[in-house]
């Protein structure tokens, strides 16, 4: 049994030189910090580059990665024909997986939202997803800390992200995070029927199920077809985006206590965050939307426009969940080696008073649903 909770998420060494020591969080604490993630876009300030910080990591079969290198922002245009080669294969470092299950074994959302549609009910709607898993490379062997589900049922998704400040009591947080996922997924496929609390209700029934050490943020999204309405819960620094047409509907925002230190499950609930603590939103969703919930790995290194200028691309070259997941996850782990590039993180550090440059090497998961109609072909 690990004492404290180490509540620090993934080394700063570039700031301060290693892993921060344990602290003890309160789990009493129920209030969201602004997201570094929603300030100016800093992506505009950099000049495009062919530079890229790669050193001796590990990336396997990313070839086309090597040659696609950038600064700053996403170049203005990219090479789709390596994109298509590399989405296409499934490099030795990458776990992907569509309409399956868990992986390998920026408003304020304390109300409820529901931004303008046209208040249709659309009826026989289902997520049809694919993921993507790229680990950090020195976590490859083990595949990573993050998890993530897709429930079968096609109405129910969600990530999770192990705290890594475990591995310092010798507890390995992925396997935390990945039994919290396959709990939310069986509890997902057994609901017929989803509603306002069922997100909450998974994550409640997974928190209570998961008697492992260790501890996780975790996002989940659950589709109410009597409604067309997406109830999401949120806890921590994952989060997810709905985007449709051209421009984001809506997106969660973080729970930290303060930069970089996100709310999290823990297996001791005397150490850690409760479900209820998440933050719940709902928003009527049409055929056509396209979901993307993610861990941090994503949103620190790619800044919203970024995931929509790929999406765009993504949608003009005719890809589905499971290859737009696969760009979005190397698009951002080319700017997390980059330690040139203006990220979201760089910019949170900033403004926090920390010395940072670069990009934030991490585990990256990213799961991509499209909201389609039971009776079309995606």
């Amino acid at each position: 049994m690990v004492p404290i909770l180490e509540c620090f998420r993934g080394p700063v060494t570039r700031a301060v030189g290693g892993l921060r020591s344990p602290v003890v969080c309160s789990a009493r604490k129920s209030h969201s910090n602004g997201s570094p993630r929603g300030g100016r876009d800093w992506s505009r300030l950099a000049a495009r580059k062919k530079s890229l910080f790669l050193g001796a990591m590990g990336f396997g079969g990313m070839g086309w990665a090597l040659s696609q290198g950038f600064v700053g922002g996403l170049p203005d245009t990219l090479d789709w024909q390596g994109m298509r080669l590399w989405v296409s294969g499934k490099p030795s470092d990458v776990t992907d997986q569509q309409d399956t299950s868990s992986a390998p074994q920026k408003p304020q959302t304390n109300g409820k939202m529901d931004p303008e549609t046209n208040g249709s009910v659309f009826g026989d709607l289902l997520l049809v997803s694919g993921a993507t898993i790229i680990p950090h490379p020195s976590k490859v062997d083990k595949g990573g800390e993050d998890a993530y589900f897709i429930s079968d049922n096609k109405l129910a998704i969600g990530v999770a992200d192990g705290v890594g400040g475990w591995t310092l009591s010798g507890v390995d947080p992925g396997l935390y995070a990945r039994k919290l996922m396959n709990h939310a997924k069986e509890f997902a496929e057994k609901e017929s029927e989803h509603g306002p609390e069922t997100p909450k209700q998974m994550l409640s029934n997974a928190h209570q199920k998961t008697d492992l050490p260790g501890s996780s943020t975790a996002c989940l999204l659950s589709l109410d077809n009597s409604s067309s309405t997406l109830y999401t819960a949120n806890l921590g620094d994952s989060g997810f985006l709905v985007y449709r047409g051209d421009d984001v509907v809506v997106q969660s925002r973080p729970q930290q206590y303060r930069f970089n230190f996100p709310y999290q499950l823990a297996f001791d609930s005397a150490h850690g965050n409760q479900p209820e603590h998440a933050e719940d939103l709902q928003v009527q969703i049409q055929p056509g939307d396209i979901i993307i919930a993610a861990t941090d790995g994503l949103w620190d290194n790619l800044f919203v426009d970024e995931c929509t200028t790929v999406l765009q691309s993504c949608k003009r070259e005719g890809m589905g969940p499971q290859q737009m997941s696969k760009v979005l996850a190397l698009c951002a782990q080319m700017k997390s080696f980059n330690n040139s590039a203006v990220t979201p993180f760089l910019v949170g550090a900033t403004e926090n008073g920390i010395p940072y440059r670069g990009g934030k090497p991490d585990d990256i998961t990213v799961v991509v649903s499209i909201v389609t109609q039971a009776t079309s072909k995606l």
